[in-house]
């Protein structure tokens, strides 16, 4: 893989974890203050209630990395042909 191509999706992902929580920010500001009566977040706050909910409901998939199947079996065979093709070229 590129050097370039990797630059490229971290700045795509990098700009699309912010995008996500300006929106989260936004939504929790116009809604929450009004409806319980606590005070508005900042950009950090809502960075790390969007880390703390990743954690703790599991919106992350580090095992199936290269597989969209919840099978870790599958994922490992998936990730044993995509190194083999690697190596083969």
């Amino acid at each position: 893989m590129e050097l370039g191509a990797v630059l490229i999706g971290m700045v795509v992902a990098i700009g699309a974890l912010l995008i996500f929580t300006f929106i989260f920010q936004w939504i929790w500001n116009a809604e929450i203050p009004d409806v319980f009566g606590i005070k508005q977040i900042t950009i950090w706050q809502a960075l790390g209630i969007l880390i703390l909910a990743s954690i703790l409901f599991g919106g992350h998939r580090v095992v199936n990395l290269y597989s969209f199947s919840p099978n870790p079996i599958a994922a490992a065979a998936v990730l044993k042909h995509v190194q083999d093709v690697d190596h083969k070229q």
